[in-house]
């Protein structure tokens, strides 16, 4: 009896084992729902994807034409139809009305809405939609720059400087790179390598190479050192509207050697220069937004000591580098420390692409500024920081290329500001990026940094 029992609960073990792994083999064999979905979700993406890239191709074809077309006397002698004429005023009416300081994303989201009551009511611009959208946010900043200038001036010289580069590619890189489409681009691509990561073997990501340390003969007190060279220099994007094809050509220029600041010049450093001056001379040197106490000397703004002095003019930055025994470097020097000697220059400071390490994509989006070290993948292979963003830099070059005498600028000239900063696109980071400042005249995003000669620099050593 006993045996007979022992044989059916063996036999009923048997089965049930049996039962399972063939379940277990079902499932194995089945497909799963969570696999499924993750597998619909990368194709709906990979759609997204390719529906953004063909609609930025045609976007870029937009452009294309539209580079011929300004670059023609006869475009700018076209009249504007009324419609569009009268949308145009009030859009620089309301761009010099407004007082607060604007990024130039801001200025594409004004443009944006305007564009968008022109389509309602079936207005068409004179350029294709995609390049008018641009024009118009680069429209509100050249009346702000003008105020005395028309409204279809302002948007004349706007196209000029959207459509100064010779190539279509490059004009494309320098002022379209933040349309939404692209931004759309981007997001549905990045949501994309994210999906695809989920389903795929996780892999090692290579880091950002990290800046070479230089040699430690080439960096002292806060100098890096840059030996006689012939660099070459050019063509500049951004403002060059007034410059003849020759002279924004690209070309070689000869410099001595040269030791220039690590860093922007701190508001703490700045302070300290204008507490050394006789009482009569620091209210005269004091940088726009700082208060003033009882005995005339500014305060800095509240934990801005480490971040770079803005809101100076070029004479006011020309008596600090003397102080220190300094000057301010040409447009050249500049250029040879961002973009390097090489005639294939570097685009941004660290090299030829952007890597996602412009100033706009460093982790951050600043709305100001913020301190002089807090970025260091913003830095040259020799170890200079800040020269895409942060704040734009003043140079002792006028924007013809002359250099600004040891007497300072000329009386209503304008000079040079080079590199980007907490208020520039990517495009504006880039190291042939240039703009212009009246010789006394003072911004909240433009900053300075110091040179010193060789020479200088061995008699002090002595």
């Amino acid at each position: 009896m006993f045996a007979r029992s022992r044989v059916r609960s063996v036999r009923k073990h048997r089965l049930a084992a049996a039962a399972l792994l063939a379940a277990l083999a079902g499932s194995l064999a089945a497909p799963c729902p969570e696999a499924a979905a993750e597998d619909d979700a990368v194709a709906v993406l990979e759609d997204d994807v390719e529906k953004f890239r063909r609609e930025m191709e045609t976007a870029f074809l937009d452009v294309q034409k539209d580079a011929e077309r300004a670059r023609g006397a006869e475009w700018a002698r076209t009249p504007f139809g009324d419609d569009f004429s009268t949308a145009l005023t009030e859009f620089v009416r309301e761009a010099r009305a407004r007082t607060e300081a604007r990024t130039a994303q801001q200025d594409l989201d004004d443009a944006a809405a305007v564009m968008k009551r022109l389509a309602a009511r079936g207005v068409e611009p004179p350029l294709t939609r995609t390049s008018a959208l641009v024009v118009l946010g680069e429209t509100a900043r050249a009346a702000r720059g003008d105020r005395d200038a028309s409204a279809r001036e302002s948007f004349v010289t706007a196209t000029r400087t959207v459509f100064s580069a010779a190539k279509a590619e490059d004009v494309w890189d320098a002022s379209f790179v933040d349309l939404p489409v692209v931004q759309s681009f981007r997001t549905a691509k990045a949501k994309l390598a994210a999906a695809q990561a989920v389903s795929a073997p996780p892999k090692e990501e290579a880091k950002p190479a990290e800046p070479e340390a230089p040699a430690p003969e080439k960096v002292a007190d806060e100098l890096v050192a840059f030996e006689r060279s012939r660099p070459w220099t050019g063509p500049w994007t951004g403002w060059t509207s007034d410059l003849t094809e020759k002279q924004n050509k690209r070309q070689q220029r000869s410099l001595k050697a040269f030791w220039i600041d690590r860093h922007e010049v701190t508001c703490e450093q700045y302070l300290a220069f204008v507490e050394s001056l006789a009482p009569a001379a620091r209210k005269a040197m004091a940088p726009q937004g700082w208060t003033l106490g009882e005995d005339d000397l500014p305060r800095v703004p509240d934990g801005k000591g480490r971040h770079p002095v803005t809101g100076v003019t070029l004479r006011q930055a020309t008596a600090y580098a003397e102080s220190v025994g300094k000057r301010l470097p040409t447009c050249d020097e500049w250029e040879r420390v961002a973009a390097g000697a090489d005639k294939d220059a570097r685009t941004f400071p660290w090299g030829v692409t952007d890597e996602g390490r412009s100033w706009s994509h460093l982790g951050v989006e600043p709305k100001a500024t913020v301190p002089v070290d807090a970025f260091p993948a913003d830095a040259t292979p020799e170890g200079v920081i800040g020269m895409a963003g942060n704040v734009a830099e003043l140079v002792a070059t006028y924007p013809d290329r002359t250099e600004v005498g040891k007497s300072g600028p000329e009386k209503e000239k304008q000079v040079l500001v080079c590199g980007g900063s907490f208020t520039s696109r990517t495009s504006e980071c880039a190291t042939s990026w240039r703009w212009v400042l009246d010789a006394d005249g003072a911004s909240p995003s433009v900053g300075f940094r110091c040179v010193m000669d060789e020479a200088e620099y061995r008699k002090r050593k002595k």
